[in-house]
């Protein structure tokens, strides 16, 4: 009888499971907010060439939330593994090796992830404290700071777990495609 994987789950197999989760639920927001967007965008063009009379702040709104669209997409791309990245001199590595440097190029993007989270972070809490706001509607702009933040921060440990899974698959590629050693007739 084979043991039921759910009743093994490692710590690490739920921490993974709840940073995908945030990933996949951020990506949603971003969909919804780009479908508003879209739809601000139509009613505006509507309003002023049908009805002519333009709507106030349409441009401002869609603005400042596309920061929360590009910054939550940000994490799940990561996720997915669906950034950009260019391929040409990696494909040409063996498998392992290939798997190890972008294993080793995740952990590298931490390092510009988690500085620019924390300076997005404290940039938001200038802008909580001084009252920063759009110049039209007058809208916050610390909300749309934390929210970048969140999702750099989000990224950072999408890159930390797409790193390790990259670490974990070269070293199950070599266990899996490992040659017997020549044997030394000295």
């Amino acid at each position: 009888m084979e043991p039921n994987k759910e009743q093994h789950r490692t710590a690490w197999d739920c921490i993974t499971t709840v940073i995908h989760a945030v990933s996949n639920f951020c990506v949603w927001i971003s969909g919804i907010i780009l479908v508003l967007i879209a739809a601000l965008i139509f009613v505006e063009v509507f309003a002023r060439y049908v009805l002519h009379n333009s709507i106030t702040g349409v441009q401002e709104i869609c603005e400042l939330f596309i920061v929360v669209v590009l910054y939550f997409g940000l994490a799940y791309s990561t996720y997915t593994r669906s950034h950009v990245q260019i391929d040409v001199v990696i494909n040409a590595f063996r498998p392992d090796i290939r798997m190890t440097t972008c294993g080793i190029m995740s952990f590298l993007c931490i390092l510009f992830s988690v500085p620019a989270a924390i300076q997005v972070f404290r940039q938001g809490i200038v802008y909580l404290g001084n009252g920063k706001a759009s110049s039209l509607l007058f809208i916050p702009h610390w909300p749309f700071y934390m929210a970048a933040s969140f999702g750099l921060w989000l990224t950072s440990f999408e890159f930390f777990c797409d790193g390790v899974k990259w670490f974990g698959e070269a070293r199950q590629w070599r266990k899996e495609n490992k040659t017997p050693k020549e044997v030394d007739d000295t």
